[in-house]
């Protein structure tokens, strides 16, 4: 992964920066005058179609028209999703050893993602997550946790980015196909890059799959204090 200048990293920043180390997710949001707004155009629509459905008046199309549209607004405006970014109080590394233990009780994969990008673009990206994955910053770099989500979801998700991110940008790791620790997939993160053939039509660069040992041994998860001082490095 190339090196990236501060200014790269979002000097210049639009909107409001959350702390560097700050656990962030999506978070679907309807605003109270949105749901006013559309109410009221519905009403109005309704007594527009009425006009128009009930009488002689030779202008019955127009009225129809207009409630039609208006009605078909306000409706698209309710159902439309309304996405923002969460700001939540947990530690990522709380997050993270959590959720790996919680994969490996279940059976579940999980891929860690980073994607060396400005602020505004990383805010862009989490609009994009689950409402169950999370994101943070850490060594310059956004850190995506995409939960139950091997290694070919992972790069569907990359591929809906479309142009936010560059191939060159993008590292990928997943639980357990590389690393069943929080040390080992960020080893995985950092391996020279081997580029699978799917790689190339989704738009990214993957990391290199070659399993580390630790995945034959199926090591415990390292306490949370030695992943606080490995997502502290850098």
């Amino acid at each position: 992964m190339r090196p990236h200048s501060a200014r790269a990293l979002g000097t210049g920043l639009r909107r409001s920066r959350p702390a560097e180390d700050a656990v962030l997710s999506a978070a679907p949001r309807m605003r109270p005058g949105t749901v006013v707004g559309c109410c009221v155009s519905l009403l109005v629509a309704g007594i527009l179609l009425a006009r128009g459905f009930v009488g002689v008046l030779p202008s019955r199309p127009v009225y129809v028209a207009l409630g039609g549209v208006l009605a078909a607004t306000a409706l698209l405006g309710l159902v439309i999703d309304h996405v923002s970014v969460r700001v939540r109080p947990d530690r990522p590394d709380q997050i993270l050893v959590g959720e790996l233990e919680r994969s490996r009780r279940h059976g579940h994969a999980l891929t860690l993602v980073t994607i060396a990008c400005t602020h505004d673009v990383g805010l862009e990206v989490v609009t994009r997550l689950r409402t169950t994955d999370r994101a943070w910053r850490a060594r310059g770099v956004l850190v995506v946790m995409l939960v139950e989500t091997a290694r070919p979801g992972a790069v569907e998700f990359l591929a809906r980015l479309g142009g936010l991110v560059t191939r060159e940008d993008v590292r990928v790791a997943s639980f357990p196909t590389d690393a069943v620790t929080v040390d080992g997939l960020f080893d995985a993160l950092a391996r020279p890059h081997q580029e699978p053939a799917d790689a190339d039509d989704a738009g990214v660069r993957l990391a290199e799959a070659d399993p580390d040992p630790e995945v034959a041994e199926l090591a415990e998860v390292e306490p949370a204090p030695v992943a606080r001082r490995r997502l502290a490095r850098g």
